[in-house]
Order: C-alpha cells, then structure tokens, then sequence
C-alpha cells in the first residue's frame, strides 16, 4: 500500500508530494510541509553521494534480470525500516519520484537492523524488487506527463499545482 508520493526535480527541490490521508501512518499523516521538505532534499542528498560512491562501470549481480523501468542505473534505490519502505526512482531526466510504502509481508519484523539501504550495486535482486511498484511508479510518471508537462502555464522546476494532476494521482491508491 503506497503511503506518500513525493516528485523532486532534477536539482532537488520538491515539486509534489501527496499523503493517502486514509491509510497513512499518524506520524507521516503529522508532517508539515517543512519535513516534507526536509525529506525531499534528504533523499535528493543521499541519492547523489550513493550515485557517487557506486561503481556505474560494474554491471549488478544478475544483469540478466531485465529492469522494467528505465534509469536509476546507480544510487539509492530504497530505504528499508521496521514500519515502511521508501522507493525511489530516477527517470532518464533526472526526476525522482518517491513512493513511501507498506512494510512488506514478507519481511521479518524485528530481525536485522532497524535501517537498510540499498543501492544499485548492492541490491539483493532475489528479493521483492522495486519492480513490484513498476506500473505505480510509470502511472505517476505518465500523469506527471500528460498534466503537468503539456501544461502551458506550467514552468519546469516549479511546485505543481495543477487540480487535475493532483485529482489524478488519487487513483494510485
């Protein structure tokens, strides 16, 4: 179940975010528009030193497993706690969309660490992939296109504000 959606460019701004006000967390539910700020330039942050540090040249593990959505070669890929999981994606562009999610059945509760991170490098492809949000992920970038981008009132890098967009991201729930 997808908690939060959040849309930062390419600099790191946050352009969009939105919360499932009916399934989400009280603490995520809480957060004023300065922690999602926060948030965004975080992630936007820890994305481009992990896209630094990773090996771009080395191909992952099992390559041959094919990826259904383009980009994201290097850096952050999710963030794994106890009570839910952010995914995050990079377009070919450069923006990022972030999707705050459900803790996953399959996942041990209360065993390991309370935080892992996963790159592209490091990414364990045997387990539950970021590929499970693939069409949610391509449904936000296909809205983010048809509504935001064909608008022309719209200027790139700006927070959105476009009724139908955000009309439309409601059927990602």
């Amino acid at each position: 179940m997808i908690y939060a959606v959040y849309i930062i460019s390419k600099s790191g701004s946050l352009l969009y975010h939105k919360c499932n006000l009916n399934n989400t967390p009280n603490t995520l539910a809480s957060l004023d528009s300065n922690d999602h700020l926060v948030m965004a330039s975080n992630l936007h942050s820890i994305h481009a030193i992990a896209s630094k540090l990773a090996r771009t040249s080395q191909a992952p593990p099992n390559a041959s497993i094919p990826s259904s959505l383009p980009g994201n070669r290097s850096g952050l890929k999710r963030v794994r706690t106890d009570l839910f999981d952010i995914i995050l994606h990079q377009t070919v562009t450069g923006l990022k969309i972030v999707l705050v999610v459900s803790k996953n059945n399959q996942d041990n509760l209360g065993h390991g660490p309370n935080v892992s991170i996963d790159t592209a490098n490091n990414y364990n492809y045997n387990t539950i992939d970021t590929d499970d949000y693939a069409p949610q992920i391509k449904k936000i970038y296909s809205l983010y296109s048809d509504y935001v981008l064909k608008n022309p009132f719209y200027l790139l890098d700006m927070p959105i504000r476009i009724p139908m967009f955000d009309t439309s991201i409601d059927s990602i729930w």
